[in-house]
């Protein structure tokens, strides 16, 4: 069995990004335009929902 030691930075900021733009990425290439409008809108009022419950 392999074992890997991993450092991360303590900013991972930047890790996150580029994380997040793979995955983007990814999806994009599987969805269809119609699957990606749908997940996009789910994104916007799931993210929608969480500001107005930071609100209150």
């Amino acid at each position: 069995m392999y074992s890997a030691v991993v450092s991360l930075p303590k900013d991972r900021t930047e890790l996150v990004k580029k994380f997040s733009i793979l995955l983007a990425d990814a999806v994009s290439e599987e969805l269809t335009h119609e699957e990606l409008g749908y997940l996009i809108s789910e994104f916007d009022r799931r993210q929608g929902s969480k500001g107005r419950q930071a609100t209150k």
